[in-house]
């Protein structure tokens, strides 16, 4: 017997044959005892288990339908294993019998070998197609009944007067008997082909018995999938996609018109071309036969074609990527030859893992092709269908920009599909095909070479009607016509039905029609709710779909109920990965349409899924293996998406504080799941409290279970479910929930300490130190810095110690690289950058030893970030664009929340160098990738609006910095960030700024009093905005709030790094304000508060504390001699300020001459070359009418500003008041001939005034 492999490979099928009646109790005993050990068994390697009974009674519908021998042996046709009993009664049968003769009728279009036995019962029928045609074909197991059991059964019958369960262990007839003796011969002689053949078993038990043994051994090889099943994957594949396009070339016209367009020669001026078109358009039927028609053509062209969604696993991006891949290396000969060894294998696997390194082989293989002379074709059939990996995933970004010479790509899509077409057309710039409608004669051709395949034929008049209107040009919408009139059984009513179909309103209304009609033939009034609406809107509201079984199980379906609908409705369903969808969005729209237009009754869909994933999660046995289960799977992928759509908050909070269901959704996308308790509505302690009782509850559990089956000396059930607390340390840390990640860690750590010598005791220790790490990390993230630093240095200390006796264990050298970025972070937030760079060089170093070129990159990240936060923005930018290289490479096609922070930390470069634009544009791509991957509410997405309120706050728009400053605090709140998480009063300070810009004082107050309580508390002063609070404390001056304003300047003079000479001042200001105020002396403070202090004990001769003392004291006294003392001191501390210090000494006496006076002498005592200081004095002598003492000066000071027209005229006037008339003169002279016409002016009417008086005194004397 030939060894086969599963048809389905997610589901295991077992077809059970038998009579309508007599088998009961065979059936109960399978199912009862031996059905639950297939269902283990499937269950233990993520396969459903489907046993198939046709014998639990045939409908009324499938009756009159005629319809029962084409199911049952359709379902044959997708069974793994077939196993028929018999007893004495044949089955029905009969060549006179005018329904079961319907049956042969309508079953032999598809099996026309029943010609030849219309005699025979449906179940011999059976036990050929399942067995005798084709003995081996289908493993098969065939049981025959004793006589004896049968015979004693009648006469008990007989004796209780139970006829009619009498007849059910009798023969028929004489005839029935002979057909029965001939069928058992021809079985007999088949028995070297069979899995098991008895032929007399005793009792239903026996015979039950002895056909789980028969069949069991290949059960379990077939869901082993045995290398000896397998065939080469590359096979296997084009199986499928030929297998799909032989059923889309069986009948097809009219779309000669297109490949004239997608000719070989004409791809070489358009290499890239987008196929396009409505629903049912007729897309991938164009394209198999556009791939027959290049196959049956003389083109010398390699093909690889992929129609997305004909089997499971071809509809996400990495199955296609990889496919092409093979194909191209099969073209090139460059296969790789799978080595025998678990080493290379594993090595393999974890090559082909990396998607970015399949994308990057497939370019290679299409240049080699193209280097070759070698012309490929790649064709990529429904682009709508490809399912994102996750929220992070970039659109398309597996199909290359660019084809080498020789090689072309065709794809298709739908036309709602509009980010494929924009991406592909518009921004890609491909060919772009639409499918235009169907023309009246491939109408009609395809009208009737359908209906004639279906033994069917229209009259001319009825065909016209049919091709004349509109809605028939669209090939879904002609071939649903066709199908409903094939189907159609009263042909005097048929032009009445033919108008009901064609006069529909496009798609969406014609498969309403479709589902009325389903309702009439197959809501049976035998079953307790309308199958049609039940299973097509579960199918609808699902998140992922559904599988056949559960759709079976929820709603309590027979096989004979099941099959008939789902064989009816192939046309419709498209299978992912063994689950059920709707091949077409127009179906679902009609459906939604029909049964789920109202919220209640979407509602009621919904909570049948929920209550049926519900039970299925409770019922799920504990187990080791409970994190594996493919029950908790499915009830993962669904329930609290269920639950989360009708805001069940209670159930979905119930759901997701199982563990089980917890570590599968964490391990599906880590970002859903964060969404997914935001939908909770539960705050951050309360999910991690359940969560934890559900850990142990598990725990309990586990221990239990060992406990019985005896293998409680096996590993702890602590460390068996350590896995569930990583996946909560892993949630936690992206969710920032602080607090529960380090609870998680805590935990982890104390069990690892607490299983010494129950478990492999290197793989403990390192799991050990890892996790002290992590914890080490959370603690940081906690603001629990000293804790942080002694656990960091722990670790590290002991990863040292290590590698000094092993040498190169890349495990600890990973360890110690984690450890040396940990403490670089540390330290870079404690604003320790040398000791940060030193350690995150180390940790480069180290990650890029052991290959480890993300962390690595992570590493030249934080290192940006340290020159980043050293004024060094530009050598900043060069690090984070050389870590984002080696991002775009590892997270190929993806934008992680990594990507986000490091566009951020490039934005902070480019707001740094001023580049406000292109800041602003850096900072939306973070914020639109990391919204992406976390949703609007999480943390980073406030920082993201932090940033931006700083960059708008830069640009003085204030209004919008408060607005997204605003933002970020309400995203915060909603996370529960406490005030004392530096993020939160961080934000509240940024708050205050804006609002002081705006000059919103009023606001600003109590926000900023309720931030500096916190931080004098939590002694954060360091970390705070020095400039918001001097504005504050200047505010608070203003409005006498004088305690308050003197704690803030008092808290800063506190500080070693706060510590300003500005805050001395603005307390002593404080302090003579609120003496004025209230008609008092200053309060008395210790002296180290005082100015004077701070500027003789801390800053000497610092110009501003020199300032404040000289202008609010010494001025103001007239204590000239320690003003020139502070002055002369001040000239000593700063060497390049040279004569500078008196001028402002000078500027400071503005009010009290006789003291400038004395500044400017001593300054030009000490800077006698000044001629700065020598114009100031000669102004002062002016001032104090020391002419004299003025005029002294005059001949140094115009000779320094010759050009200079005021003090030329103001010098004239010194020589004039102190006699010199010739200088005086000879000076205004040259101001009168200056530019200054106001001046020369002046000038000339006191030289004329002087004239005249020389004239008057030369006529007094003569």
């Amino acid at each position: 017997m030939s060894k086969m492999k599963l048809k389905d490979s997610k589901t295991l099928r077992l077809f059970f044959s038998s009579p309508f009646g007599g088998m009961e109790e065979e059936r109960e005993e399978l199912t009862r005892k031996y059905f639950p050990q297939f269902q283990h068994l499937c269950n233990s390697r993520g396969i459903q288990f489907v046993p198939v009974d046709m014998r639990w009674g045939i409908t009324s519908e499938a009756a009159d339908n005629a319809q029962v021998i084409n199911i049952c042996l359709r379902e044959i046709d997708r069974s793994d294993v077939f196993i028929g009993f018999f007893g004495q009664r044949y089955g029905w049968h009969g060549e006179s019998d005018e329904l079961l003769q319907r049956n042969f009728d309508n079953a032999m279009q598809k099996y026309p070998w029943l010609v030849n036995y219309r005699g025979k019962s449906v179940t011999e029928l059976e036990f050929l197609h399942g067995h005798l045609n084709n003995p081996g074909a289908i493993p098969a197991s065939i049981c025959f009944r004793d006589k004896a059991y049968d015979e004693a059964v009648q006469q008990e019958c007989l004796a209780k007067d139970k006829k009619s369960k009498m007849v059910k262990y009798m023969a028929e007839s004489d005839h029935s008997t002979m057909l029965m003796k001939d069928l058992i011969q021809r079985v007999k002689e088949t028995e070297s082909k069979c899995l098991g053949l008895l032929l007399d078993y005793k009792n239903p038990i026996e015979g039950a018995k002895f056909m789980f043994e028969s069949v069991w051994e290949c059960c379990k090889e077939l869901v082993s999938g045995s290398e000896s099943q397998v065939v080469s994957q590359l096979e296997q594949n084009r199986l499928f996609h030929d297998t799909f396009m032989a059923f889309r070339t069986s009948l097809y016209y009219g779309g000669e018109v297109y490949f004239d367009q997608l000719r070989p020669d004409s791809l070489k001026d358009h290499p890239t071309v987008l196929v396009r078109g409505s629903a049912g358009c007729g897309k991938s039927a164009l394209l198999a036969n556009y791939v027959k028609w290049l196959k049956e053509s003389e083109e010398e062209i390699n093909l690889i074609y992929h129609f997305v969604g004909c089997a499971q696993g071809t509809t996400n991006s990495k199955s296609i990527l990889q496919r092409i891949l093979s194909e191209l290396q099969h073209i090139n000969g460059t296969e790789t030859k799978e080595d025998s060894s678990a080493a290379q294998s594993l090595a393999q696997t974890k090559v082909s893992n990396k998607f970015h390194e399949i994308f990057l082989k497939v370019k290679t293989e299409m240049q080699q092709a193209s280097s070759n002379g070698k012309n490929v074709l790649i064709i990529i059939d429904g682009l709508e269908k490809v399912n994102a990996s996750s929220k992070t995933e970039k659109h398309l970004y597996w199909i290359p920009e660019e084809f080498p010479p020789g090689v072309s790509l065709i794809v298709s899509t739908e036309n709602t599909d509009l980010n494929t077409i924009d991406l592909l057309v518009h921004q890609k710039h491909f060919y772009d095909i639409e499918i235009l409608p169907l023309d009246t004669v491939t109408q009609e051709i395809i009208s009737k070479e359908t209906l004639l395949i279906k033994g069917k034929e229209l009259s001319p008049h009825q065909l016209e009607r049919i091709v004349r209107v509109e809605q028939t040009k669209n090939p879904l919408f002609l071939k649903i016509v066709l199908s409903e009139i094939s189907i159609y059984g009263y042909f005097r009513l048929l032009d009445k039905k033919i108008d009901s179909l064609i006069y529909c309103d496009g798609v969406k209304d014609l498969l309403t029609k479709v589902l009325e009609r389903l309702e009439e033939d197959y809501n049976s009034n035998n079953l307790n709710s309308p199958l049609v609406q039940q299973v097509l809107s579960a199918i609808a509201v699902s998140h992922c779909g559904l599988s056949e079984e559960e759709l079976v199980k929820m709603f309590c379906l027979s096989s004979t109920s099941w099959s008939p609908f789902y064989f009816s409705m192939e046309i419709f369903f498209i299978k992912h990965e063994g689950l059920l969808r709707f091949a077409f969005l127009e179906f679902e729209n009609a459906v939604k349409e029909r049964y789920l237009k109202s919220p209640d009754e979407r509602e009621v869909a919904i909570k049948k899924l929920v209550n049926y994933f519900e039970k299925q999660r409770q019922n799920d046995i504990q187990t080791p293996e409970m994190l594996f289960s493919m029950v908790i799977r499915r009830v993962a992928e669904e329930l609290p998406y269920l639950q989360s759509e009708i805001n069940d908050k209670h159930g979905l909070i119930k759901t997701l504080s199982d563990v089980r269901i917890f570590h599968v959704l964490e391990k599906k996308n880590e970002y859903e799941i964060i969404d997914l308790l935001n939908c909770t509505g539960c705050k951050q302690d309360e999910i991690v409290e359940l969560l934890f009782a559900s850990y142990d509850k598990a725990i309990t559990h586990l221990y239990n279970y060992q406990q019985e089956n005896e293998t409680i000396n096996e590993e702890p059930p602590g460390y068996l479910l350590m896995p569930v607390l990583e996946s909560m340390k892993k949630i936690f840390s992206i969710a920032n929930y602080h607090r529960a990640h380090v609870k998680t860690l805590l935990r982890i750590i104390n069990i690892l300490e607490g299983i010494h010598n129950k478990v492999n005791d290197t793989i403990r220790q390192t799991k050990l130190r890892e996790n002290r790490y992590f914890l080490a990390c959370a603690y940081v993230d906690n603001t629990e810095y000293d804790k942080a630093q002694e656990l960091h240095e722990s670790v590290m200390m002991e990863c040292r110690n290590m590698l000094e006796l092993i040498k190169e264990d890349k495990v600890i050298k990973q360890t110690l690289a984690y450890t040396c970025n940990g403490l670089g972070i540390l330290h870079l937030k404690q604003q320790h950058y040398e000791e940060a760079e030193s350690l995150l060089k180390e940790s480069q170093r180290l990650h890029t030893e052991i290959e480890n070129e993300l962390c690595a990159a992570e590493a030249v990240q934080n290192l940006g970030i340290a020159k980043l936060e050293t004024n060094q923005p530009d050598v900043a930018l060069k690090h984070f664009q050389e870590a984002m290289k080696v991002f775009e490479s590892v997270y190929f096609g993806h934008l992680p929340l990594e990507v986000g922070n490091l566009l951020t930390n490039m934005a902070l470069c480019y707001r740094r160098m001023e580049d406000f634009d292109l800041a602003e544009a850096m900072y939306q791509r973070s914020l639109q990738v990391k919204a992406k991957a976390v949703g609007w509410n999480h943390e980073v997405i406030a920082t993201c609006y932090m940033n931006l309120g700083t960059l708008e706050f830069y640009r003085k728009n204030n209004c919008k910095a408060e607005e997204y400053t605003r933002k970020a605090i309400e995203i915060y709140e909603k996370n529960e960030v406490k005030l004392e998480q530096n993020e939160m009063w961080m934000a509240q300070e940024n708050l205050v700024a804006n609002l002081i810009a705006q000059e919103k004082w009023e606001e600003a107050l109590p926000i900023f009093l309720k931030v500096f309580k916190l931080v004098k508390k939590e002694n954060l002063i360091d970390q705070a905005s020095a400039s918001i609070h001097r504005e504050m404390i200047r505010y608070m001056t203003h409005v006498k709030m004088f305690e308050e304003s003197a704690d803030v300047a008092i808290c800063h003079i506190n500080s070693h790094k706060q510590r300003q000479p500005i805050f001395y001042l603005l307390l002593d200001f404080c302090d003579r304000q609120a003496a004025l105020s209230s008609e008092s002396q200053p309060p008395k403070r210790d002296k180290t508060l005082s100015v004077r202090y701070a500027l003789e004990e801390i800053w000497p001769g610092n110009n501003e504390l020199t300032a404040y003392i000289a202008q609010t004291y010494l001025v103001p006294d007239n204590n000239l001699a320690e003003l020139l003392t502070l002055v002369n001191k001040m000239d000593e501390m700063n060497p390049n300020f040279t004569w500078t210090c008196y001028k402002v000494a000078e500027e400071w006496c503005a009010d009290n001459k006789k003291m400038a006076l004395a500044v400017l002498t001593k300054g030009l005592e000490k800077y006698p070359d000044s001629s700065y200081l020598k114009s100031k004095l000669f102004d002062c002598h002016r001032d104090l009418k020391q002419f004299t003492e003025a005029y002294s000066l005059v001949k140094e000071v115009i000779a320094s500003e010759p050009d200079n027209q005021a003090l030329l005229l103001v010098a004239g006037d010194v020589a004039c008041k102190t006699g010199d008339l010739e200088l005086c003169m000879e000076l205004w002279a040259k101001v009168s001939l200056m530019p200054d016409t106001n001046l020369s002016q002046m000038a000339k009417s006191a030289l004329k005034n002087i004239q005249d008086y020389l004239d008057s005194e030369d006529k007094t004397n003569t």
